[in-house]
Order: structure tokens, then sequence, then C-alpha cells
């Protein structure tokens, strides 16, 4: 999750020696979690899980205090999406066919190509891309 801001507009004529950052799992609930210095006005929260919505804002530090928070802005780490439905696998020679309906959901999250894989003399190498919008792909 990154965040951005700008520095406030006024400072109450001492400079601004840090910022820090809140963040919470629920509107209101927000904690300290990390101190920034104030040449940066942007952050990389990693810390997250998938499918909570956090909720963060800002304070600006000078000698003389803590400002009110910044407005507050929310995000929800990316959901993974719903399992392929109705799997199957089918012998054609040598090759084993698989065939499967899409997810019923993808959850707002885009779904990405996978690779296709075939064994040559005990090795595995790539033979192209599948993409999962498609209902088949032939593994040898």
């Amino acid at each position: 999750m990154s965040l951005t801001w700008q520095p406030p507009s006024f400072t109450g004529g001492s400079q601004i020696t840090k910022y820090h950052v809140y963040r919470g799992a629920a509107l209101g609930g927000e904690m300290m979690i990390d101190t920034i210095s104030p040449t940066n006005q942007s952050y990389s929260d990693s810390w997250l899980e998938n499918g909570v919505t956090y909720y963060y804002y800002i304070t600006a530090v000078n000698a003389v205090g803590e400002s009110h928070g910044s407005n507050e802005a929310h995000a929800t780490p990316g959901i993974a999406p719903a399992a392929p439905q109705n799997l199957a696998a089918e012998m054609t020679g040598d090759n084993v066919l698989l065939t499967w309906q899409p997810p019923s959901s993808t959850n707002g999250s885009a779904i990405i190509p996978i690779q296709r894989v075939s064994r040559h003399l005990s090795r595995w190498r790539s033979t192209n891309q599948v993409n999962l919008k498609q209902d088949y792909i032939i593994c040898r």
C-alpha cells in the first residue's frame, strides 16, 4: 500500500521535523505505526493482509507539537479470485487434456496468464503461455 501527501501549507512558523503515519483496520481506530523524515511525503506499507480494509492518516510534527490528522484514506489489498470450476482431465495419447470453467468471481482482480510447460527428455520446458480465461490446457 502506498501513501503520498503534500506538506502542510502552514507550519506555525516552525519547520516540520517529522511525519507520523497512523493505520488501523477500523475507521477511527488508527494507531501510529511509523515516523517519517520531513523530506519524504510518501510511505509504503507492506505488512498487510489481503482482503482487510486499512485506514490511514498522517500528522506533521514540529518543535511546537503534532498537527491534527490529515484526511483519512483507506484501501483494501488484493483479494485472490475464486477457484476455477469443473476441472476435468482426459488422456489423449501421450497427453493429458485439462478443461475447466473460469472462476465464479475474480474479486475485482485481473486473471493473469499461466505458463504452459511440457516435459522433454526428463526436463520441463516452457512451450507458451495460456490465458486462464481459456478453458483448456494440454500437458505432455
